[in-house]
């Protein structure tokens, strides 16, 4: 599994967002975690303001399904955030009989 991290703001109080490429399940993932200990205005006592997990079909959302979501909370991922994720995926395509290394790579 990849992860990345950054902290912002989100309704006048610190978040860390942290998403990535999940190779064994193959689906990409975004939380966004409150990164003060004041309880949420949405829930009492929430934890997150938003995961992937609480939408009812997270295994199939798409990369760019979690950049609108970050848009639509008025969050700003850093330059190359969402790249690296799909660099990620792309890479979690690939097998191990796929790739091939000179003889040399090995130990000796």
């Amino acid at each position: 599994m990849s992860s990345y991290d950054f902290t912002a703001i989100y309704k006048q109080r610190p978040v860390r967002v942290l998403a990535g490429w999940d190779h064994v399940l193959n689906y990409p993932f975004l939380v966004v975690e409150w990164a003060d200990d004041l309880d949420s205005d949405d829930e009492e006592g929430a934890e997150y303001a938003y995961s992937n997990l609480d939408e009812p079909n997270f295994k199939s959302l798409e990369i760019d399904f979690f950049k609108k979501k970050l848009t639509g909370m008025r969050i700003k991922a850093p330059e190359g955030f969402w790249e690296q994720i799909e660099r990620d995926k792309k890479a979690s395509e690939i097998t191990p009989k796929q790739i091939t290394k000179p003889a040399t790579w090995f130990p000796q």
